[in-house]
């Protein structure tokens, strides 16, 4: 059986209260391109020797180790969520911005995590889903190459140590093998305690300009909820209670959008703080003339 991809990462504050271990506040961080978790295999065997040879080994099971990543932008949303920073506010060119402080109050706490690996064995595709119960961010490092005459493309990395949870039987992983990625992104959110993104219908038709479509969407808009969306040549789902900000444009659910035919269009529901709610997408069909 051999891995083809992967995805996620999906984390959630993890909370032990006298060992009874429960998550919070999940989301999908970000996209990832390259996972891996090390094991620290320092002081796996117990040997026993005997006549200058080795008799016995008491096997134990490696529990902890190192989580390394890379992703395709590690926001600043993210940033504070996993490594506890303070958010502050400044005026640049008269506008308000929000920027990270990382001081002495800092305070990364534990995050339960989940990635879900695709394998595939006889042409078959699987997912294999993969959480860890506890684990500990480290502050990224800051790395960048200058852009020649092609672009090199430079993903985020972040690490973290993972280790067994407070519950009595000091779970550390859970893993389960699924014949279809939804599944398994269900098994990873149900350990996390994730809440799924609702479903929006959306569909697009010629709009009545040159070059515009028309959006419909249901169901119908829940009050003090709003419309953002984004249109490219593929888009992708966000994670329930997804902070949806810089690329996305607000709508309001009756205007016109102009695109280009065959792209992709995602709508996001999002409440008073931006958090998305419901998505979905569509193939945009524009008026051509």
């Amino acid at each position: 059986m051999a891995k083809i991809g992967v995805s996620g990462p999906w984390i959630a504050r993890y909370r032990n209260v006298n060992g009874v271990i429960s998550y919070e506040g999940g989301i999908k961080l970000a996209m990832l391109t390259q996972f891996e978790a090390a094991p620290d295999t320092s002081s796996n065997d117990n040997n026993f020797y005997a006549d200058n040879a080795l008799r016995e080994t008491a096997r134990n099971s490696s529990r902890s180790g190192t989580i390394t990543e890379s992703v395709d932008d590690f926001t600043q949303e993210g940033s504070k969520m996993i490594l506890g920073v303070q958010e502050r506010t400044i005026t640049v060119n008269g506008e308000e911005r929000k920027y990270l402080a990382f001081n002495d109050s800092a305070n990364p706490g534990y995050f339960g995590h989940g990635i879900v690996i695709k394998k595939r064995k006889n042409n078959v595709d699987l997912w294999r889903a993969v959480v860890h119960r506890k684990i500990m961010f480290d502050v990224p490092g800051d790395a960048a190459t200058t852009q020649g005459e092609t672009i090199e493309w430079q993903a985020e990395e972040l690490t973290g140590t993972y280790m067994p949870d407070d519950s009595p039987s000091h779970d550390w992983k859970s893993d389960a093998t699924f014949s279809d990625e939804v599944t398994a992104v269900a098994f990873v959110e149900s350990i996390l305690n994730i809440q799924s993104l609702g479903a929006l219908t959306v569909t697009s038709e010629a709009g009545e300009d040159v070059g515009f479509t028309t959006i419909t969407i249901s169901p119908a808009l829940i009050s003090g909820h709003t419309y953002k969306f984004i249109v490219a040549v593929a888009v992708g789902l966000p994670s329930f209670d997804q902070v949806i900000g810089e690329g996305y444009t607000d709508w309001d659910g009756t205007s016109d959008i102009q695109a280009a035919a065959g792209q992709q269009i995602l709508v996001v529901e999002v409440d008073a703080e931006s958090k998305a709610k419901k998505g979905g997408i569509a193939t945009i069909i524009v008026n051509g003339g």
